[in-house]
């Protein structure tokens, strides 16, 4: 819908790479000073903030999707470091075994979640991403 030529879509995929890296980057300086629970709770609630955004201003323009994307990596580049940090000293005997589950149910949400979205109409995008905003919030506050 947003009538661009096929060889600019993998630029669209730059900010979510870039942010990405850069989240995991700035994670390893906020551990030092923030709580890991204070962080996973201010991340996941800024998360849902923006996936939010995202299902209300997708259609707006390139410009606006990009920032929001970006913001979205940055967050996606924290989580998993903080979260294979908090499991590893949770269970440090098993620490091999219990990652590789982790890892394991976050790819099979990742697939999960493009199914899921891939098969939603564009009429109800609203609707899901409101719903995504609200479970988020509701298990995290």
């Amino acid at each position: 819908s947003y009538s661009i030529a096929p060889s600019m879509i993998g630029i669209l995929f730059l900010p979510i790479t870039t942010s990405v890296i850069i989240g995991s980057i700035v994670y390893k300086k906020i551990s030092k000073v923030k709580d890991s629970m204070t962080i996973l709770r201010n991340t996941v609630i800024t998360f849902a903030i923006f996936t939010l955004s995202f299902g209300l201003m997708h259609y707006l323009n390139l410009i606006v999707l990009s920032l929001i994307i970006f913001a979205l990596g940055f967050l996606v580049g924290i989580v998993p470091a903080l979260l294979s940090t908090l499991i590893s000293q949770r269970y440090e005997n098993i620490k091999g075994k219990v990652l590789g589950i982790f890892n394991f149910i976050r790819y099979l949400g990742m697939t999960f979640g493009s199914i899921t979205i891939g098969l939603i109409s564009q009429q109800y995008m609203l609707f899901y991403f409101s719903f995504i905003f609200i479970v988020i919030l509701t298990i995290f506050l």
